[in-house]
């Protein structure tokens, strides 16, 4: 009997709680509304859960039959974008839009196989630094993979 009258009383003093934060539309603003708005907005800023896509661009004469570009190509954290002309390659270049031009040469000399190289802007300060950490991580993985002996 004593725990019904316990009962009783927590639902009396939750439906007069509940009434009176219903009669002030402030405080139902700023009680529910405004956080559930604040985490839907801030939530969904953000980098996609840590990973980081870098957009890049080709050189025009890269070797593109070898497995460093097959890693390259496959890779999610790299988009190659290619461009119908220079000028849209320039200006995309210079507002920051891609990470970098990347440029891979088979090396006449033997060792090591391929010369890579990648190039960059001052606009795109905020992203090469990550693309090139994101690269010699790739060249490494690759050159472990298929040059164990070198």
């Amino acid at each position: 009997m004593k725990k019904y009258s316990q009962l009783k009383a927590m639902a009396a003093i939750t439906k007069a709680s509940l009434r009176s934060i219903f009669r002030s539309p402030s405080s139902v603003v700023f009680g529910f509304a405004f956080p559930f708005i604040f985490i839907l907005v801030f939530g969904f800023i953000g980098n996609s859960g840590g990973r980081m896509t870098f957009k890049v661009a080709l050189a025009d004469n890269i070797d593109t039959n070898n497995i460093l570009f097959d890693a390259i190509k496959h890779s999610n954290e790299i988009r190659i974008v290619r461009f119908a002309d220079k000028e849209s390659l320039f200006e995309s270049q210079q507002s920051g839009k891609i990470a970098g031009i990347i440029d891979i040469q088979k090396n006449p000399a033997g060792n090591p196989p391929y010369l890579f190289s990648l190039k960059s802007t001052t606009s795109s300060n905020d992203t090469w630094p990550q693309l090139k950490a994101f690269l010699e991580s790739l060249i490494s993985n690759v050159s472990d993979r298929y040059y164990k002996n070198r």
